[in-house]
């Protein structure tokens, strides 16, 4: 099937019927997948990638056999099509598929990741032998991963903790070799094992700079985030991704666009001025920010989430840290001033690696798409103050 394309609004009723009265159908027939019934749900995510796909997630209340429960319950429609094992409703020519978590039909390995008999096979298959084991759920994205901890108790009664990484079919391999490649130079999860759609990962000492940011607590110089940087750059490694495009506002605040007409002008004109960025290139992150680096006593003891790692302008992987280190005062007001010093000390030691311009205008374009991650909440107010962000770093340059 042909993708449309463009800058217009999407022509595609998809988003509409997934936001519209027939989703209390469709999120009726989610739950039924796992023989349940809805009794309430509250909208958890809408992703919109306009032309493209439109994916809706709730958390819900079910009525099961075994009783009442919360479930997380999916409703996902993409003009490429479906998989083929997926149940899916069509609803004005539109065909969606319908799930209730872990059965994505995009990450097969995910039911029995969610499984504590089936993970404590897996882990004593990689020679971690447990007398009990209870999960944690750290993230979902529907159709594209899934992070699962897994506290580990051991015949001697010492526990641990590790973690179950699930991707599409095809990707673990890939992501496999990057952790070996990476565990060589820099501090990233060790790899335990692997299988076809998950990856067995070690933990790692430290805590998220986003919660020392959030809490309080001693952050790590500046400069040791430089050095990171500087440490990872030269080595020839690639996840697949693409971070240059990754980077592009425009990807980011398609959705927006789609959804604000009202703004459009306006980020049109942003997303041009912030799109040419100079520097030098290398290996990047891809997705860096505070919840992606662990400290410990002022050193950085952990580098997390390598599902982006490959070439691109470093500017980017620096922009991104800076706008996300500043942002986490927008969910924690009280640590507003704080994590403003704190990004503002960031940019400042990774200064001397780019162009002024450049860096404004790389921070700017991660504004907008923290802009755009805003909507997806429905936060207006937020949206109108991340817009603001991205055009006072652009009026500088």
């Amino acid at each position: 099937m042909t993708r449309d394309r463009g800058d217009g609004p999407d022509p595609w009723p998809a988003a509409c019927i997934l936001s519209g009265p027939s989703a209390a159908t469709l999120l009726d027939r989610a739950a039924r997948t796992i023989g349940a019934r809805r009794v309430s749900s509250e909208l958890h995510r809408l992703h919109h990638r306009p032309h493209r796909s439109v994916t809706r997630v709730d958390t819900a209340i079910v009525d099961t056999p075994a009783g009442f429960r919360e479930a997380l319950l999916v409703v996902h429609a993409h003009r490429a099509g479906l998989p083929h094992d997926a149940e899916t409703v069509e609803v004005d020519g539109v065909q969606v598929a319908v799930w209730a978590y872990p059965h994505d039909p995009y990450l097969p390995g995910l039911p029995d990741a969610s499984a504590p008999d089936r993970v404590a096979q897996r882990l004593a298959a990689v020679g971690l032998e447990a007398v009990a084991v209870t999960l944690h759920r750290r993230a979902y994205r529907a159709t594209r991963g899934a992070v699962i901890e897994v506290h580990v108790t051991s015949r001697r009664g010492v526990p641990r903790s590790v973690f179950l990484k699930v991707l599409r079919t095809g990707r673990a391999d890939r992501l496999a070799a990057v952790h070996r490649h990476l565990g060589l130079h820099l501090p990233v999860a060790p790899l335990l094992g692997s299988d076809p759609g998950v990856l067995v990962l070690g933990g790692l000492p430290g805590v998220p700079v986003r919660r020392l940011l959030r809490q309080g607590g001693s952050l790590p110089d500046p400069d040791r985030l430089v050095a990171l940087s500087e440490r990872l750059a030269p080595i020839a490694v690639d996840s697949g991704r693409r971070p240059d495009l990754r980077a592009d506002p425009a990807r980011h605040v398609a959705g927006l666009r789609a959804d604000r007409p009202e703004l459009r002008a306006e980020i049109d004109v942003l997303v041009a001025a912030c799109r040419e960025v100079g520097g030098p290139r290398g290996t990047v992150h891809g997705d860096l920010h505070g919840g992606q680096l662990l400290t410990a006593d002022g050193e950085v003891t952990g580098l997390l989430d390598l599902d982006d790692v490959g070439p691109g302008r470093l500017v980017h992987d620096a922009a991104n840290l800076i706008a996300y280190l500043e942002a986490q005062g927008d969910r924690t007001p009280a640590a507003a001033d704080r994590a403003r010093r704190y990004a503002d000390e960031v940019a400042r030691a990774y200064g001397g690696w780019f162009a002024p311009a450049s860096l404004a205008r790389a921070t700017a374009a991660r504004w907008l798409a923290l802009a755009a991650v805003a909507h997806r909440s429905g936060d207006g107010p937020l949206v109108r103050r991340r817009i603001d962000r991205a055009g006072d770093l652009l009026d500088g340059t």
